[in-house]
């Protein structure tokens, strides 16, 4: 079993609530879930290294600077939940 599947927490989220956040939203589907949050901070750090504030949720919460930046150091974190997932399922540990 993936390491970080037990003890990564970000903000919310440990791997029991993302593991059911995936399984509600996307089907389970790991991939999916991956490709949304890579491409959301992809965005953000795009409008990081253009000095622009970036939306990071649907309220209009807009953020820049050192925000911008923990923001998306906490995203990456985010990521690193379900890349673990996906690889359990991939090897049957899931």
């Amino acid at each position: 079993m993936c390491v970080c599947t037990k003890s990564v927490v970000v903000g919310d989220f440990n791997h029991e609530r993302t593991i059911a956040l995936v399984g509600a939203r996307y089907k389970s589907n790991c991939q999916s879930f991956i490709k949304i949050w890579v491409n959301e901070r992809r965005v953000m750090l795009a409008s990081f290294n253009l000095g622009q504030e970036a939306i990071v949720n649907k309220m209009g919460l807009a953020l820049s600077s050192e925000e911008l930046a923990l923001y998306s150091s906490k995203v990456h974190g985010f990521i690193s939940m379900p890349h673990c997932l996906a690889d359990d399922a991939k090897n049957g540990n899931g």
